[in-house]
């Protein structure tokens, strides 16, 4: 009798060594049962990634792409979802293999939107479930949201700040569209890039405004954000987070009188960088009093579509308390 097949997949990106996925992938194998599946992390550049690909046999079910290929990847397959339509960049590609094709063919989905929607929701109490996780993975329609965020964010149409605008800036504005965002403001160490961002915001039907990274800090201080999030590398924002810790030692003595705001005020802070942990920014928002989530949060959401994608198991029917198990191997690495 022959052992039974392996199965196969892997983040690839570069840098990777720091990433958190195969932590989350092989904690959800070990969950549930499925003990001849393996995921592991890759360095793999843009240039490498069509040779890559291209040595892999059927044992592979698919990929996780993290920076630089989530552009890269979608010359290399068919858009599957919403999302990945849409913003023409994907961070997952799943396998179909034909008998006698030493190629597979590839599917390509974006779950950032997905992960970056239900890190907000859980970071906000609501309840969170595989469900919820569906709908928000295949494009939840704008009445949904509505009535959605009206409890999460105080308002029926939030307004936000996206710091960053790289890819996961892309993923970031199509999940404020799913929370029905009346506007955003973009902020990015080039402001042409912060610009270029602006019509995909504003085809989602946001007001926008741009912004020099360096006024972000004033921004935060002068307006009411329901919504900031980061989608800087680790430390790339520890800058901004040293302005913060000192304006909160303002607010504490009193110093300004509109940073005096309440704890809702402040908004609810998504930095999708996760190391450290907490992050500087993480723990500067919180000095704030505001609600401050870091990027595992993002990075397990994302995961349970890819790894419901990768396995063939709907997200319905994977446990209940799969993204708690999960939530909590993560808090032991991070400590």
């Amino acid at each position: 009798m022959q052992p039974p097949m392996l199965h196969h997949a892997a983040v690839l990106g570069s840098p990777i060594a720091h990433s958190l996925s195969p932590v989350i992938h092989n904690t959800a194998y070990r969950i549930l049962g499925l003990e001849q599946w393996q995921y592991s992390a890759c360095d793999v550049q843009e240039h490498q990634l069509a040779d890559f690909i291209a040595s892999l046999d059927s044992s592979w079910a698919g990929l996780s792409l993290t920076m630089p290929l989530k552009q890269t990847i979608m010359d290399m397959g068919e858009p599957s979802n919403v999302w990945a339509e849409k913003l023409g960049v994907g961070n997952t590609a799943i396998f179909t293999w034909v008998h006698g094709s030493s190629r597979p063919r590839i599917a390509i989905y974006n779950t950032d939107v997905a992960g970056i929607y239900m890190a907000l929701e859980h970071a906000s109490h609501n309840h969170t479930n595989n469900h919820n996780l569906a709908q928000a993975y295949d494009g939840i329609t704008n009445a949904n949201a509505q009535r959605a965020n009206m409890s999460t964010f105080g308002t029926s149409q939030p307004r936000a700040l996206i710091i960053g605008s790289g890819n996961t800036a892309h993923s970031a504005i199509a999940a404020l569209s799913t929370l029905s965002c009346g506007s955003v403001t973009l902020a990015a160490r080039s402001v042409n890039k912060a610009y270029a961002l602006a019509p995909l915001a504003q085809n989602f039907g946001m007001d926008t405004d741009v912004i020099a990274l360096q006024q972000v800090v004033a921004a935060l201080i002068d307006r009411e954000y329901d919504i900031v999030i980061s989608t800087l590398p680790p430390h790339a924002a520890d800058g901004l987070a040293h302005e913060l810790e000192q304006t909160a030692g303002a607010v504490h003595q009193g110093a300004r009188h509109a940073a005096s705001r309440s704890p809702r005020q402040w908004g609810t802070l998504l930095d999708v960088a996760y190391a450290p942990h907490p992050t500087a920014l993480v723990q500067a928002w919180n000095a704030l009093g505001g609600c401050a989530v870091g990027g595992e949060e993002m990075l397990l959401f994302q995961a349970l579509p890819q790894l419901s994608y990768m396995t063939g198991i709907a997200l319905e029917n994977m446990p209940t308390t799969l993204s708690e198990q999960i939530r909590q191997k993560l808090q032991e690495v991070l400590q």
